[in-house]
């Protein structure tokens, strides 16, 4: 009540002041002025009661909102820590079928692993000879590449050293 009581008192006064400068601003005698100002200013102590009460009214709705909005993060909150258990309970079971299935899936992964072995450890004693008999080819290959550049850079040069110059 007491937003309302200063909304009055705050209004009345407004509108007195307001009522005072009129009433000095015309050339009316001050005797009747004084009705006028007391009806402005009980015009202005309405207006002011009633900014006050529509004012207080839209912080109460906010206020409750706001309540309730807390409300709900306290509900989401208990929600929360009720179904703790049960997702505890079910995250539990899902780790202990994950651990099943592993040692379930251990037995052929190993026979899997061992045939890969197997496979790749033939594939390189296939690959042996051939590997050797490239290697033989890469090695004559050069070796003549090497020669017939020296036979080419003797041919060039007849024998003779080349000489370098230094420019600059």
């Amino acid at each position: 009540m007491g937003k309302v009581v200063k909304g009055v008192l705050i209004g009345g006064v407004i509108g007195a002041a307001i009522a005072g400068v009129k009433s000095l601003q015309s050339d009316q005698p001050s005797e009747e002025g004084g009705g006028e100002v007391a009806k402005t200013a009980a015009g202005g102590a309405a207006i002011g009661g009633l900014l006050a009460i529509i004012l207080k009214r839209r912080q109460k709705k906010k206020q409750a909102k706001k309540r309730l909005k807390l409300g709900a993060a306290a509900g989401l909150v208990e929600a929360a820590k009720a179904a703790r258990p049960v997702i505890e309970q079910a995250a539990e079971a899902a780790r202990e079928k994950a651990a099943k299935a592993a040692e379930a899936a251990r037995p052929t992964l190993e026979q899997a692993a061992e045939v890969a072995r197997d496979k790749a450890s033939k594939a390189a004693e296939a690959a042996k000879p051939a590997l050797s008999q490239a290697s033989d080819v890469a090695r004559e290959r050069a070796l003549k590449a090497a020669d017939a550049a020296k036979a080419r850079l003797e041919d060039a040069t007849d024998g003779q050293r080349p000489i370098l110059l230094r420019l600059g």
